[in-house]
């Protein structure tokens, strides 16, 4: 079987509620990483896929999994991460946050991440920001991708030990 790429991303909402403890706590938690369902599994084979993961506090951070299709033209783009295949057909990850689509604070405007994939082991990305809802009430979340070019997906692949973080997660006061 030639190799694929795997995307999970694991969003985590809150507000103001849960900052502090005893709620802090348990978000903080909360698993980067989940095992898929084998039929998970079997659309994410397809490649047209990725797996979505959303906890939000007021379902009291029950993870709800979906899988979802790459919009027609943006595959392997969201806001901050995307992911392109190189002539010589070696996947690299790009990570650079952008407060105009990912929210307070800024951080410092260093270059963007970039990260070759090499086969079988896992890259992860983190990264949280703060943004306000039309009622002025401030919403926290934080982002995890889980990426993984292999030809041996299983339903445990996102849940084994990275070989490379990113980590970009700020103060959010």
């Amino acid at each position: 079987m030639q190799e694929s790429i795997f995307v999970q991303v694991v969003t985590t909402y809150w507000t103001k509620t849960s900052r502090g403890a005893p709620l802090s706590d348990r978000r903080n938690q909360l698993p980067d990483a989940f095992e898929l369902t084998p039929s998970a599994l079997s659309k994410l084979s397809t490649g047209e896929c990725y797996s979505q993961i959303i906890m939000r506090e007021y379902e009291d951070f029950v993870p709800v999994h979906t899988v979802e299709r790459f919009s027609p033209n943006r595959r392997f783009q969201w806001s901050a991460v995307s992911i392109s295949v190189l002539n010589n057909n070696v996947p690299v990850v790009r990570y650079q946050h952008d407060p105009v689509l990912e929210g307070a604070p800024r951080r410092s405007q260093r270059p963007a991440v970039s990260h070759e994939l090499d086969v079988n082991r896992l890259l992860r990305v983190k990264y949280n920001s703060r943004t306000s809802w039309p009622t002025g009430e401030w919403r926290y979340e934080q982002i995890v991708f889980n990426i993984l070019h292999t030809a041996i997906p299983s339903v445990e692949m996102f849940t084994i030990e990275p070989e490379k973080y990113i980590n970009d997660l700020a103060d959010l006061w």
